[in-house]
């Protein structure tokens, strides 16, 4: 099969491209002005000479005179033809190649037709939400929940009637691969060939990746019944991984880097809330713990890592657990501790808005927390008890992966311990 890639998608990728997400995974930018500057990846030297314009998307070395776009900046360092530069670059940013086939012309790939798919369930859900009249609780279960029809709008949301194949007939009007939406995980297969919907009676969050397609879905169950699970997601595919990807990253992406800074949270609706009263820095996780993927697809962005999770024994857990990984890619994440039993939707529904402010303006260091929580209460009385929480503290800190690092909080756990 022969590739030919027109003027036009050359265009769009260098439009969609960004080349300083890009060089960030060769070279450790920092902002300078407006430009981010790092040491050259083309020559060795001690004094960063090397500049990126993001507003021109170029760079620059005045030491040795190297310079270019994405596409030679690619061609240069990985020894890329144009053209593998730019199949490269449209893969990573989203943007189709259509490959040409002799006898039927141009066609799409699979990973095009799924985002296809995704993209009409969306536009289906969505409308279900505002237009349809089975979609009257879903609007006054999210009214009661403080998310207005503009943030309905911004985010996408959608509806999925109580119906079995209500988004199958759909699918199936509109002439979709119903295979394809089986393996999306938008449908399920019965025994005898037939489909049905996997998403019925929820609200629906689209989830994209960083460039905006629609990789997969998430649905919040209107019914409380114990026996139904009140969130769902989309399986993994082709397009979704969810330990790769954050809920909110296409709206969060930029405002992390000009901020220098990313709030994690755990659920959809805390995302939406945080964007609400202006922290569009923000970044929900997929219903999992945070993975090493996902920090070190933040790392690219800022060092500055901030958790925000529930004021329960979990949300304290999961916390932990995010600094163990954050760890091992080598940040040491900030906290923000919310009062038991809140978690950051619910506050702000409260109307704390200026307490919840106020703690992301001072968050904690995590890794100082949980050595002085560990520390906490021991007692001189009970030596052995107090030699056991030592080790675990210093434990913590062996994770580190610089010994300046490691001295600095063996200095702390010294200090707490007397």
């Amino acid at each position: 099969m022969s590739v030919f890639i027109p003027d036009e998608i050359v265009e769009e990728v260098r439009e969609r491209a960004d080349i300083v997400d890009l060089i960030s995974e060769y070279v450790t930018l920092k902002k300078s002005g407006k430009n981010y500057k790092g040491l050259c990846p083309f020559h060795h030297e001690k004094t960063p000479s090397f500049t990126v314009s993001p507003e021109k998307q170029i760079f620059y070395c005045f030491g040795c005179g190297e310079g270019g776009n994405i596409f030679s900046f690619l061609m240069k360092k990985e020894s890329m033809t144009f053209p593998e530069a730019v199949r490269y670059l449209a893969e990573r940013y989203g943007v189709t190649i259509p490959a040409k086939n002799k006898k039927d012309g141009f066609i799409f790939s699979k990973k095009e037709e799924m985002f296809k798919i995704n993209l009409e369930s969306m536009r289906f859900f969505h409308y279900t939400l505002l237009k349809d009249k089975k979609g009257e609780k879903a609007r006054q279960y999210l009214k009661n929940r403080n998310i207005s029809i503009d943030l309905i709008k911004d985010f996408t949301l959608g509806y999925t009637p109580e119906l079995w194949d209500a988004l199958f007939l759909h699918l199936k009007k509109i002439g979709s691969n119903l295979s394809i939406a089986e393996e999306l995980g938008l449908l399920i297969k019965k025994k005898d060939g037939t489909y049905y919907d996997r998403f019925r009676d929820r609200i629906i969050f689209p989830i994209r990746n960083k460039t905006g397609k629609v990789i997969g879905f998430g649905g919040r169950a209107l019914n409380d019944e114990p026996s139904i699970p009140k969130y769902i997601n989309s399986p993994e595919s082709l397009i979704y991984q969810k330990g790769k990807n954050f809920y909110g990253l296409d709206k969060a992406y930029n405002n992390i880097r000009e901020k220098d800074s990313a709030i994690v949270v755990e659920g959809y609706t805390d995302l939406i809330a945080l964007h609400n009263i202006g922290f569009l820095n923000a970044v929900a996780t997929l219903g999992t713990a945070i993975t090493k993927e996902q920090v070190s697809l933040l790392k690219k962005l800022t060092s500055n890592i901030i958790t925000l999770f529930d004021g329960d024994e979990a949300g304290i857990k999961a916390a932990q657990r995010a600094m163990e990984v954050a760890i091992e890619e080598d940040v040491i994440p900030l906290m923000v501790l919310l009062p038991a039993g809140y978690d950051p939707d619910q506050l702000i529904r409260k109307g704390e808005v200026d307490k919840l402010k106020e703690k992301l303006d001072h968050p904690v260091d995590s890794l100082t927390f949980f050595i002085e929580k560990r520390l906490k209460g021991v007692s001189d009385d009970f030596p052995l008890e107090k030699e056991k929480a030592i080790n675990e503290a210093i434990a913590m800190v062996q994770r580190l992966k610089t010994p300046l690092k490691r001295g600095i909080y063996i200095s702390k756990i010294a200090q707490i311990a007397n």
